[in-house]
């Protein structure tokens, strides 16, 4: 039978019912002991301290009066939900970020039952396939000229060279390349060829001049930009976002045998990331994917750090040079128009002309890219995100065999002298217009930090002499003011 609650209870008289007193009391001892029993058997576990508070609610609440108390409770908050992923956001299949037009809509015919539909895969699902008009190259005058008016005066002898001009094997690879691209990703949309990068050019041709026999691959395209590249000998400092960066690329295909024993700005940070990987590399119970991406970044970042060490390469931030798909760079099938790195190459951007050397290879599924110092050439504002050139206007003049070995580091003057004269071997630049001189940034800023340096030391020393010829004369009254005087005359000419 369930004992009446506390309130429906009657009060007894007092002094009346001794028996019931010694029971209560009884009781209230066995309840004491049993609850101090009961806490510390709770307290060992970690929820002991919840366990021993509802003890107390269950064997007092009975026996006292209510009370009301205020305590702080922590409150476990549920998580936010997740945002959507990819497959469940709500977006527009039918325009990609990376501009490439989805056509929809929906077949549908008569099945099975749907107990033995809903488990066949291909009973309900949706098919991608990419369809893409393959361009053709550019061969006429008039194809060339509607990209750049100003390209035959500019170049005099380019109608002549176009006369005899063939598309070279290099176009269809490209676009064999992209196709390849493309089919290879065709389960991560988000990584297939954006449509910018899909007509990125608009031919590749093979020149030769009838007179002097000297051949020409003459690249219509856009340009992205690269901003690879490292040397201490000639940049021993670089911004943290570059030597901190596990992005930043710090080698060119263009390099030569460190000459200085000024250490590559990268080297500390990739070696502290090579010694954390292997530290990490080496606990033990990681997961089989984690420790293979380990072994790929060890293998990965040992030979780099070896070959910083005694190789220095251009700079794209300071050095002029263009860059060509890997294909073509790598290309031992004799074709005599094949480019190496190294050869010369001269880049025309409306009436810009540009001499540049072939710097480093790119990935073979696209073309047209050119170093950062050439984009801010043509566009102050250009960087790593911005291109400066996105029509199909820049023309990449490249003289395959043309290259000197071993390489060496930048000379922009004798590079100017060799494109000149390559160019006057195709026909010549036209009246009125010149082909560009390279100001050596790296050269500068050393004679400028020198003279700094110079102007310091020769300060010091002048301030020395200051002191050591006023403290002679601080016996000789009114010496120390003439002194003052002849010292700032002498520093002055110095400077």
């Amino acid at each position: 039978m369930t004992p009446p609650s506390r309130r429906n209870v009657p009060r007894r008289k007092r002094g009346s019912g001794p028996r019931l007193v010694a029971a209560l009391l009884w009781f209230g001892v066995g309840c004491g002991a049993l609850a101090v029993v009961l806490a510390v058997l709770l307290a060992s576990s970690s929820r002991g301290a919840r366990g021993l508070e509802r003890l107390q609610k269950a064997l007092f609440e009975p026996l006292i009066e209510t009370r009301v108390e205020t305590r702080e409770v922590e409150v476990e908050v549920p998580e936010a939900p997740a945002a959507p992923t990819p497959a469940q956001a709500e977006y527009d299949l039918r325009r990609l970020f990376n501009g490439i037009e989805l056509a929809t809509g929906a077949d549908f015919c008569g099945g099975r039952s749907a107990a033995v539909e809903r488990v066949v895969d291909d009973s309900y699902r949706a098919r991608v396939v990419v369809e893409a008009r393959r361009p053709r190259a550019a061969i006429t005058l008039d194809e060339i000229l509607a990209q750049n008016s100003q390209l035959a005066d500019i170049l005099p002898g380019l109608p002549e060279l176009l006369a005899t001009a063939t598309v070279s094997p290099y176009f269809d690879r490209l676009y064999d390349e992209k196709e390849s691209r493309i089919r290879a990703n065709l389960h991560q949309l988000n990584r297939l060829v954006s449509r910018h990068n899909f007509f990125d050019c608009e031919t590749i041709l093979q020149l030769r001049s009838p007179e002097t026999g000297r051949k020409a691959l003459f690249i219509l395209a856009d340009m992205d930009v690269v901003s690879d590249g490292s040397d201490g000998d000639r940049l021993p400092k670089m911004p943290p976002e570059i030597t901190e960066s596990t992005h930043y690329q710090p080698t060119t295909s263009y390099g030569w045998r460190k000459k200085g024993d000024i250490e590559n700005p990268l080297l500390p940070g990739l070696r502290r990331r090579l010694q954390e990987a292997r530290d990490e590399f080496a606990i033990p119970g990681l997961s089989v994917d984690h420790n293979r991406r380990l072994r790929a970044t060890i293998a990965r970042l040992e030979p780099l750090v070896e070959e910083l060490q005694y190789r220095s390469f251009l700079i794209a931030e300071y050095d002029p040079f263009v860059v060509l798909p890997v294909y073509m760079i790598t290309d031992r099938s004799g074709d005599p128009f094949a480019p190496r790195v190294g050869d010369y190459a001269v880049v025309i951007y409306e009436d810009r002309i540009l001499p540049a050397i072939v710097g480093d290879a790119g990935p073979n599924y696209k073309v047209g890219e050119a170093s950062l110092r050439i984009g801010r050439e043509i566009d102050p504002r250009t960087n790593p995100y911005r291109r400066p050139v996105s029509d199909l206007t820049a023309a990449y003049v490249v003289f395959p065999g043309t290259r000197f070995r071993p390489h060496d580091e930048p000379d922009l003057d004798l590079w100017f002298d060799e494109c000149m004269r390559l160019l006057g071997e195709i026909g010549g630049l036209g009246e009125g217009h010149e082909l560009h001189r390279w100001v050596d940034l790296l050269k500068q800023m050393a004679a400028d930090r020198k003279a700094g340096e110079e102007g310091t030391a020769d300060e010091g020393s002048q301030n020395g002499s200051e002191n050591s010829n006023g403290d002679n004369d601080r016996e000789i009254e009114g010496e120390q003011e003439n002194g003052d005087d002849s010292g700032n005359q002498e520093a002055s000419a110095a400077t």
